[in-house]
């Protein structure tokens, strides 16, 4: 009798199990199923317009190989040969589970330059980033952008670097005369933070180090918290925010961020206010004073945008935040591909360093010498063509339904577009010898001028994309980091370190990111420069 009981209370346990593992796996199908079904609800409308590469719509879900790493790569390179390269269009797969239209640069030429209520570059970035769910960009933020790109505060900004970097530069590097190993990646990191910090919020904060510890955190998980959803169920992304650690860090991390510019922020706004008040003028004019805060939050109050809520001002303070993203993330890896380059091959150095010498001539740092500097201009802009990280740029989302001629195309509202950039610039009939680093490509010998800017953009030179989106930090971002590299090959020799055995990442290891997750470390040797600065 008792070994009839048992069984019974095994069969018992075993039947709860069973039920147990039962429902999981119909929570799992059923988790599975419901992602499916949105992936196949928002692949309709491109379903209509183009087809699918790599895979199909009905298998997009299980591409995670051809979208990320060596599969991204090789699988974007695949279908620029296949499609744009031969006039035609497709629809792939980018990160978080959405879709894109991928067109020839060429006939972006019909959309890419459409009114912002047709198209938008900001919406794209809000809803296919999914930067909304932390910052909120209002158009104050791209006039801040475009504001510092002129002349006045160029130089404003440049007097500051001038007389920060070299400091910043014997603290980081030192001063030895003798070659010593340095960690490139890292030194960049630390130089372009602290300036960031500097430039972007004022001079009390370009010493905090746990602020600039905390602004890397928030550059380099907006794009990593995207990377970690990506590999989730849509219908599971609340639940993942809860429970994952990265992504859980990374939200923890802006109540901090926003603790320390707000009552600074709160100062900003009452003496704006004042300042306004008593009529006087709108840019400010001591040198503490030029910082992106102080003119988003000055933007704010000309367009009447300006909110003493405590949600709206943190909103600002986050918009603030944002440009880190955006200075700190592009600049950086920019600054360390150009030391690089310079270190593999001496003769630019001497080459650069005669030409800033002789723009410099009498005048000091302070001087539009960039102005004159053709070669070192042709040097940015290849860094820039050999060396971007996006594989995609002129990205669009539509505002409402457009129609493409030459595709004849009736493209809905709420449709992704893009052009393959990267694979572009690596094309053989655009750029002879694509892959090798030429800094002086875009020189001429003839005129001894260089054939174009590096923030001009064309069909095949897109590293800022094109049209109504073009980035307005453009001018900006180039000018500041030719100042800082102007500065430190004229403070430094450089060279590559021969025992390094990691050596210098060629192009197709570069992978999609923003900073110190971009290609890890490499080693340089250094010294201080043996002769005086001219």
């Amino acid at each position: 009798m008792e070994s009839i009981n048992e069984a019974v209370a095994f069969v018992g346990i075993n039947a709860q199990l069973l039920g147990c593992m039962g429902f999981a796996v119909i929570v799992v199908l059923a988790v599975f199923l419901v992602d499916y079904v949105d992936l196949l609800y928002r692949s309709l409308p491109y379903m209509k317009l183009a087809p699918a590469y790599p895979g199909s719509y009905l298998t997009g879900r299980f591409l995670a190989g051809d979208t990320t790493g060596e599969g991204l790569e090789k699988s974007g390179l695949d279908g620029y040969y296949r499609y744009t390269k031969r006039g035609k269009v497709f629809a792939r797969k980018t990160e978080l589970n959405n879709w894109s239209l991928i067109f020839p640069s060429e006939t972006s030429r019909e959309w890419r330059n459409l009114p912002l209520d047709q198209i938008s570059f900001s919406h794209w970035a809000q809803e296919g980033g999914q930067i909304k769910n932390h910052t909120v960009l209002t158009k104050a933020h791209s006039k801040v952008a475009l504001l510092f790109g002129k002349k006045d505060l160029l130089l404003a900004v440049q007097k500051i670097l001038v007389r920060e970097t070299p400091k910043l530069l014997s603290g980081i590097i030192g001063t030895s005369k003798e070659w010593v190993p340095l960690d490139l990646m890292q030194a960049c990191s630390d130089l372009v933070i602290k300036l960031n910090a500097r430039v972007l919020y004022g001079p009390a904060y370009a010493d905090d180090q746990d602020f600039h510890r905390r602004l890397i955190m928030f550059a380099n998980g907006v794009d990593g918290i995207n990377s970690i959803y990506f590999t989730w169920p849509r219908c599971l992304w609340r639940f993942v925010t809860l429970i994952h650690p990265t992504i859980r860090g990374f939200y923890a991390n802006l109540p901090e961020l926003k603790k320390k510019l707000l009552p600074d922020a709160r100062t900003r706004i009452a003496k704006l206010q004042a300042k306004a008040a008593q009529g006087k003028g709108n840019v400010p004019a001591a040198d503490e004073d030029v910082t992106f805060m102080t003119a988003l939050i000055q933007m704010h109050i000309e367009d009447d945008t300006l909110s003493e809520q405590e949600s709206d001002l943190e909103n600002m303070c986050m918009e603030a935040v944002f440009y880190t993203y955006e200075f700190w993330g592009p600049i950086m890896p920019t600054l360390f591909f150009m030391i690089m380059e310079i270190g593999k091959n001496p003769d630019y150095l001497q080459a650069l360093r005669e030409e800033i010498s002789s723009a410099l001539g009498s005048n000091d740092w302070s001087s539009d010498f960039l102005t004159r500097t053709p070669k070192f201009e042709s040097f940015i802009r290849e860094i820039l063509r050999l060396y971007l990280p996006a594989q995609s740029t002129v990205s669009r989302r539509t505002e409402k339904p457009i129609y493409v001629e030459s595709m004849d195309m009736n493209i809905p509202a709420g449709v992704n577009l893009c052009v393959p950039a990267k694979f572009i610039h690596h094309d053989p009939d655009f750029y002879p010898d694509p892959t090798t680093f030429d800094g002086f490509r875009f020189y001429d010998p003839a005129t001894k001028n260089v054939t174009v800017r590096a923030t001009t953009a064309t069909d095949t030179y897109l590293s800022f994309s094109h049209g109504t989106g073009l980035c307005p930090g453009r001018t900006f971002g180039v000018h500041i980091v030719q100042v800082l590299c102007a500065l430190f090959i004229m403070e430094y020799d450089v060279k590559l370190d021969p025992n390094d055995n990691q050596g210098f990442p060629d192009v197709q290891s570069t992978k999609e990111g923003r900073g110190d997750g971009m290609i890890g470390t490499t080693n340089i040797l250094i010294r201080k420069r043996m002769l005086p600065n001219v």
